[in-house]
Parts: structure tokens; C-alpha cells; sequence
């Protein structure tokens, strides 16, 4: 099956934002690695909104769990649409 220009575009576009919010999910995820580090270097237990390591935690798990899904989903999605027509894909790809 042949894909036209406007389809290609329209699922690159959606593999676009696809990719950004597992991007930001990653972000999210090392921010808060980042304040629990800081946090147990500090020898403190709350931040000053009264988060604790355990809550900041579970914004870490949960933002990687986001990030593992969505690039699941961003590969299974770029995988079907190169495999739909290969060429016309590569040469789409090759104009961007």
C-alpha cells in the first residue's frame, strides 16, 4: 500500500508529539531524581511544598512508567508506518 505525501506528513506530525511528551515525561521523571538527590544529601525529608522522598519517588516511577509506554507505543507506530510502504517512506523522510 502506497502512502501519500499528506498521510506521511499527518503521522509524522502525530509521531512528533508522541515523541515530545515521552520527552517531557523523562524530564518530569529526572527532575524529581534530581530533588530526591539533593534531598538525601541534604539529610532533609520534606521539600518546602511538603513533598517527601517517597512521594517524589513515586512521580519518578510513575513519569518512567509515562516514558516506557509512549516510546512503546512511538515505535510500534513508526514501525507499521515504515512497513506500509518502505520507499515512499524513506524518500518522505529524505525530503524533511
Amino acid at each position: 500500500m502506497q502512502l501519500s505525501n499528506s498521510k506521511l506528513a499527518k503521522q509524522h506530525e502525530k509521531l512528533t508529539c508522541i515523541l515530545n511528551l515521552a520527552i517531557r515525561s523523562k524530564n518530569k521523571a529526572f527532575k524529581a531524581m534530581a530533588e530526591i538527590n539533593r534531598m538525601k544529601a541534604a539529610q532533609i525529608s520534606y521539600t518546602v511544598i511538603g513533598e517527601t522522598i517517597f512521594q517524589l519517588t513515586t512521580y519518578y516511577r510513575e513519569a518512567m512508567y509515562v516514558y516506557e509506554r509512549l516510546m512503546q507505543y512511538y515505535r510500534k507506530q513508526l514501525l507499521r508506518v515504515i512497513g506500509d510502504d518502505y520507499v515512499h517512506v524513506n524518500s518522505f523522510a529524505s525530503s524533511l
